[in-house]
């Protein structure tokens, strides 16, 4: 090839490289421009107010706008998430109230039903013996913990992230959806301290100082798990969003075998809790059963299933050595009631006996992620 050629080669190639580098740029001061304005972030409030100085003119008039309809659940598109949240909150933790049982020294859970509450769950923690048996299985899951230290420290702050990762959950196509969830695991959250306060367990590093936990020990008690909780009511929750069982098959929305995988996974994030040292597996069982509740009450005041909350409870006295695994609490598509000859109502689930009141709020929450799949 001629050199001039080559050298009108290399321009070209320049040239273009050249192009396409201005336009990589013009298209990320695009996307940057839209997602600043999108933020509300793009002016200062110097620079509005000089700006309105220039612009406002002498005053004319207000237009009159029709009232919007109060507790209209429609207004709630126009609010933030984060007040939403609060709303929904609101609503949810207003219908749960807990009381103690005098005589057996559990936490019950209940909720309203009309215009009273009415017991939906307990759990009673396990004896002082039960607690050394149950160190010496989170003494060997510690085994587990260069396999699983990755997952242990992503699911510090919860476990969403990985219940993501089973279905197509990415917040610019399914906000709402994860917007319901996250009110789940609030809900979850909080119902499960309050039960910690209640039953005043210790950590496993209260028990022997062989267990060595493998990051930083919570202050609060430990049974229920709260990840437990938060991961089993999330499971339940997409269960029964995504419930398909009607449509015909080309309009299914679950993939095959989804439920099982669900509750696979809030298992092993249970499970973690007891690789990283926090939790005992009997925490576990607790959290899980408290999970399932916390999933019926927020669906049942979302106006799903006839309002229908489970009764449920656990019973730790007795589990001894007992270790927790998926198919103890789910299996062959249904909750699992488990027991042991020392502990023979560990896990239990009854026939749904409560109608839990409804909230309009709530139910905007779950219309508003169903719509989405």
């Amino acid at each position: 090839m001629p050199i001039s050629q080559s050298v009108q080669s290399v321009q070209s190639v320049q040239s273009v490289q050249s192009v396409q580098s201005v336009q990589s740029v013009q298209s990320v001061q695009s996307v940057q421009s839209v997602q600043s304005v999108m933020a509300g972030g793009a002016a200062t409030p110097l620079g509005l107010m000089t700006a309105r100085d220039s612009v406002a003119g002498p005053w004319t008039r207000a237009i009159e706008r029709e009232a919007l309809d109060i507790h209209d659940s429609d207004n709630l598109s126009m609010w933030p998430d984060w007040s939403r949240h609060m709303a929904a909150l609101a609503d949810i933790m207003g219908s749960i109230s807990y009381a103690t049982n005098q005589s057996s020294g559990a936490i019950e859970v209940h909720v309203m039903e009309e215009d009273k509450f009415q017991k939906v769950g307990s759990l009673m923690r396990p004896s002082a013996k039960d607690f050394v048996d149950q160190t010496a299985i989170v003494y060997d899951y510690a085994d587990l913990r260069v396999d699983r230290m990755q997952e242990v420290l992503d699911q510090i702050n919860g476990p969403m992230a990985y219940f993501a990762a089973l279905l197509p959950m990415t917040p610019d196509r399914m906000a709402k959806t994860l917007e319901l969830l996250a009110l789940v695991q609030t809900v979850a959250g909080m119902v499960a301290q309050r039960c910690k306060h209640a039953l005043a367990c210790r950590r496993p590093d209260a028990f022997s100082a062989q267990i060595q936990p493998a990051i930083a020990m919570p202050g609060h008690g430990a049974l229920p798990s709260g990840h437990a909780t938060e991961a089993f009511a999330i499971a339940e929750t997409l269960r029964r969003l995504l419930a398909d069982d009607h449509l015909p098959a080309d309009k299914k929305i679950k993939s095959p075998g989804l439920d099982d995988l669900l509750f696979d996974q809030a298992a092993r994030i249970a499970i973690n809790r007891t690789v990283a040292g926090l939790h005992f597996p009997a925490d576990s069982f607790a959290g899980a059963t408290l999970g399932f509740l916390v999933a019926d009450i927020v669906a049942g005041i979302a106006g799903t299933g006839n309002r229908a909350v489970v009764d449920c409870a656990f019973n730790g006295e007795g589990v001894e050595s007992t270790d927790f695994m998926t198919s103890r609490v789910w299996s062959s598509s249904q909750r699992q009631s488990f027991g042991t000859s020392t502990a023979p109502e560990l896990v239990k689930f009854d026939a749904a006996s409560v109608q839990v009141n409804e909230s309009a709020i709530v139910k905007w929450f779950w219309q508003e992620a169903r719509s989405e799949w």
